[in-house]
């Protein structure tokens, strides 16, 4: 249930903000795609951190959680 919600969520507030002409010429199967993209990292980053979170026996996820799992896999920077 959530994905549907993230891809429709993403798209809604992604498409909105680009120029027109490049808005039109992405279509529905692009859109779905995207979608789908955005809804597999939230739940690969979403499901990492949570088991990371069990792993501390903590039942609450914590910043620190989804930053090791985004610094490590997708190399991004992490909050300090």
């Amino acid at each position: 249930m959530w994905r549907r919600f993230v891809s429709s969520l993403s798209l809604s507030l992604s498409l909105p903000s680009l120029p027109s002409r490049l808005a039109q010429a992405i279509g529905a199967d692009t859109s779905t795609l995207l979608g789908q993209i955005a809804a597999d990292f939230i739940e690969s980053v979403v499901t990492f951190a949570s088991q990371l979170a069990k792993h501390r026996k903590s039942d609450t996820l914590e910043v620190k959680d989804v930053a090791l799992h985004l610094g490590t896999f997708w190399l991004a920077l992490r909050p300090r």
